[in-house]
């Protein structure tokens, strides 16, 4: 088995490389691009329709299985055949051959089916053809650290790569690279404001991404008031520039803004959502702080806390200072506060005046009550 990771994939695909057998697993959204670049490197737009198959989704019967891996190409240089990941044998191709664990995924009509198909695969995963590229996915197969996969024990000529989930705070660094990929660049805050209003969906992140870059045309920053306006949200003010005032701790104009977005459309739970967020990170920096010796400086302190806010490592500056602001217990004492806000906001007390008052307390680095 060849293991590659993304960014080796990524380099043979620059180089033109193609792959006999090519197994990719992981993340939906990343197998379904990386498909979609293999075969536009390997083949001509207009050979599409006579020499790629496509079974992805669906239960294959082994003879049209293989007669599909043995066709030969019309038009490109390789046929390419894409199915969902079958596993040949119970045990590898180097093992003992055992016919009665054979099964395959997604299952088959009946067992021979199964082993039928199994047998078709096994054959060319040890004998792949000069003239096809065969292509199997897993999407939303995750590797457990330290555990071994079904993909481990593989012929060598085998091509296998895992298409993993970014981590949370590579995820900042995958959306920059996203836009970057289509001659564009993305503001600080554009980028904080997807990661705080998305489920975190690579699918989505991309959807949301690539309708702000149609919004924009010729512009060449994604912003966060684009992403607002192809989302159908506008304001005078942004929930970032309240935190920027909440951080810097200028009351009023964060008491400003608050009262700007709640009267622009914006519901008072999103705002205390999106506080404690806030909160809970300017804690955790204040418990990171707490570690260091007492001397430290303001750049050691960025440093050792800019790693633990993700997306949001440009700002660690402010949060280390809103942190030193405030201190630990009335950081506690503020999160307190606004769950207790929260709740009689969720029980029918809208009114705003005690958001107000807390917001008014943080920002100005007094004692919340």
């Amino acid at each position: 088995m060849s293991k590659l990771d993304e960014r080796d994939f990524r380099k043979a695909l620059h180089k033109g490389r193609d792959f006999g057998v090519l197994v990719l697993f992981g993340n939906e959204y990343l197998i379904r691009e990386a498909v979609r670049d293999y075969v536009a490197q390997l083949m001509p737009s207009d050979a599409a329709g006579f020499d790629l198959t496509d079974f992805r989704g669906q239960d294959v019967p082994a003879k049209d299985l293989w007669n599909s891996l043995i066709t030969m190409p019309l038009l490109a240089k390789r046929r390419i055949v894409i199915a969902d990941w079958c596993r040949p044998a119970a045990e590898s191709a180097h093992a003992k051959r055992d016919e009665s664990k054979t099964r395959t995924v997604p299952a088959g009509k009946s067992k021979a089916a199964d082993d039928a198909v199994a047998i078709v695969v096994r054959e060319c995963l040890e004998r792949p053809s000069p003239t096809t590229s065969f292509v199997m996915v897993a999407p939303d197969f995750v590797k457990a650290k330290g555990k071994k996969t079904p993909f481990d024990d593989l012929p060598d000529q085998v091509a296998v790569v895992e298409l993993a989930y970014p981590k949370s705070d590579a995820l900042a660094k995958w959306i920059s690279e996203y836009v970057s990929a289509r001659g564009m660049r993305i503001s600080g805050e554009a980028t904080e404001y997807l990661l705080m209003n998305s489920t975190g969906s690579l699918s989505e992140l991309a959807g949301r991404l690539d309708r702000a870059i149609l919004y924009l045309g010729d512009e060449r920053e994604v912003t966060a008031d684009a992403l607002q306006r192809v989302s159908g949200i506008s304001s005078e003010y942004t929930v970032f520039k309240l935190e920027d005032a909440v951080l810097a701790g200028r009351p009023e104009e964060a008491h400003r803004i608050a009262r700007s977005l709640l009267e622009g459309g914006d519901h008072l739970l999103q705002l205390l959502a999106f506080h404690r967020g806030e909160a809970l990170k300017v804690w955790k920096v204040s418990r990171l702080m707490t570690q260091l010796p007492a001397r430290a400086s303001e750049s050691d302190m960025i440093a050792v806390c800019a790693p633990g806010l993700g997306g949001q490592a440009f700002k660690a500056k402010d949060f280390v200072a809103a942190a030193r602001r405030l201190g630990e217990q009335r950081i506690r004492t503020a999160i307190k506060g606004l769950l207790d806000i929260e709740i009689a906001a969720k029980t029918g007390s809208g009114e705003p005046h005690r958001y107000y008052e807390w917001l008014w307390q943080v920002s100005a680095g007094t004692q919340v009550r």
